[in-house]
């Protein structure tokens, strides 16, 4: 593989080599309320929580930044992939500037904290539809 790079470059071609995709991790919800952990961040989004029930989920998440918040660069990566509406609502903090993040089923958010290492910020979301993360699967 190096003599053929080093002949590649040798010819003044460009080489550009892919690292290889790395999985996303799961944190399968199936319950009705779930509280957000330090552990499902991740500011590279390769953490993903997923809701799955037929009632509505209610989600908790702690404050973004400050002291005892989640810190900065904090990014979430949620799909609903139940039928049950899943309501995230933040502490003393906001998303897009409201006090709750409404998923209906089969919707998905990347939420990302705005907040520095000093002060309590808030957080800003991405929506779309999840139809991709129908086929999400678990680590067993």
């Amino acid at each position: 593989m190096r003599k053929i790079l080093a002949s590649l470059l040798g010819l003044g071609i460009l080489v550009a080599i892919a690292a290889p995709a790395q999985a996303q991790m799961v944190n399968a919800q199936t319950g009705t309320t779930y509280t957000v952990l330090n552990s499902d961040c991740d500011p590279q989004a390769r953490k993903v929580v997923t809701f799955s029930n037929a009632a509505a989920v209610a989600v908790t998440l702690p404050q973004a930044g400050g002291t005892s918040g989640f810190a900065s660069g904090c990014t979430l990566t949620f799909v609903n992939l139940g039928v049950g509406t899943v309501t995230v609502t933040p502490g003393t903090s906001t998303i897009n500037g409201v006090a709750t993040l409404v998923l209906p089923s089969k919707a998905s958010a990347v939420i990302s904290n705005d907040s520095t290492p000093a002060a309590a910020g808030n957080y800003v979301a991405v929506t779309g539809n999840s139809q991709c993360y129908g086929h999400v699967a678990t680590a067993g």
